[in-house]
C-alpha cells in the first residue's frame, strides 16, 4: 500500500505490558513449560522478558524483543539478530520453527533465556517475512487475543474497503484545496498497488496530477506573504 505508519503495532506492545501487568507465570531457564499463548513471560536473574511469536505456528516465525543485543534462535549457540523495523516498535528477529513442541532461545540487554513454544501440526496461512510482517504479527495477536481464528492473510495482502474510501475522501481534499498535483509513495505490496489504482483513479475524476515520487513539483502556484509564488503538491504515503 502507499507508505502507511500503522498503529497495529502499538496494539501488541501494549499488550504485552498487559500480559505482564497480569502477573503470567514466569518460564525459570531449565524448566520450561508449554505455555499455548503467543505472548510469554520470562525472567532471569531478576530481569524479566516479555516476548511475542507471532503465528507460533510450524515455519517462519517473528519474535518481538527489547533491549540491546536483542537475538532469537531454536540453538542458544546460533541466535539470529534482532533488528528494527520501519514504522514498528521493538526489535524483530525471524526464527523458523518445528511442528510440536519445541525450545525457542532468547536474548536481550545481556540475559539469556529459554521458553518451550508449542506451534501445533498446521502452519499458518500468513507469511510474516516481508516488510510489513510486525503489521501482520500484530493482527495475529489482535484475533489471539480476541479467541478468534488466526487470519488468512495479512494487512498487506489487500487493501480494505476503509482504506479505499479513505484514500478517495483524501484526493477529494487535495481537491478542493485546488491543488493540481499529488505524488504517490507506493510499496510492492499488494495493498499498495491497490491504493495507488484507487488513488489514480479519484485524481483522474478530479483531474489531479499524480506524480511518482522524486518527481519534480508541478500543480498550481500560491502567494508566498512575501509575494513570491513557489510549486503547491500534495503526497499521498
Amino acid at each position: 500500500m502507499t507508505r502507511w505508519r500503522s498503529t497495529a503495532i502499538e496494539i501488541a506492545m501494549s499488550a504485552l505490558l498487559f500480559v505482564a501487568a497480569l502477573g503470567v507465570v514466569a518460564v525459570v531457564p531449565g524448566t520450561p513449560e508449554p505455555t499455548g499463548d503467543l505472548v510469554h513471560r520470562v525472567t532471569v536473574d531478576g530481569h524479566a522478558m516479555s516476548v511475542l511469536v507471532a503465528p507460533e505456528r510450524p515455519g517462519w516465525n517473528l519474535v518481538l524483543l527489547s533491549g540491546a543485543g536483542a537475538a532469537a534462535g531454536t540453538r542458544r549457540d546460533h541466535m539470529s539478530p534482532a533488528n528494527s523495523r520501519p514504522g514498528a516498535e521493538g526489535a524483530w528477529a525471524l526464527v523458523k520453527l518445528p511442528e510440536g513442541s519445541s525450545r525457542l532461545w532468547v536474548r536481550q540487554d545481556g540475559h539469556t533465556a529459554m521458553l518451550t513454544v508449542d506451534t501445533g501440526r498446521e502452519p499458518a496461512a500468513v507469511d510474516l517475512r516481508g516488510p510489513d510482517g510486525p503489521e501482520c504479527a500484530s493482527a495475529v495477536l489482535g484475533a489471539h487475543l480476541a479467541g478468534t481464528a488466526t487470519p488468512a492473510a495479512c494487512p498487506a495482502d489487500q487493501l480494505s474497503p476503509v482504506d479505499g474510501a479513505a484514500l478517495r475522501a483524501t484526493v477529494g481534499f487535495v481537491a478542493a484545496r485546488k491543488d493540481r498535483a499529488i505524488t504517490l509513495v507506493t510499496d510492492a505490496s499488494p495493498r499498495s498497488a491497490a491504493a495507488a489504482e484507487v488513488v489514480r483513479a479519484a485524481a483522474a475524476r478530479e483531474g489531479v496530477t499524480v506524480l511518482p515520487e522524486g518527481a519534480p513539483a508541478k500543480g498550481r502556484r500560491s502567494w508566498w506573504p512575501a509575494g513570491r509564488r513557489r510549486p503547491r503538491r500534495s503526497t499521498v504515503s
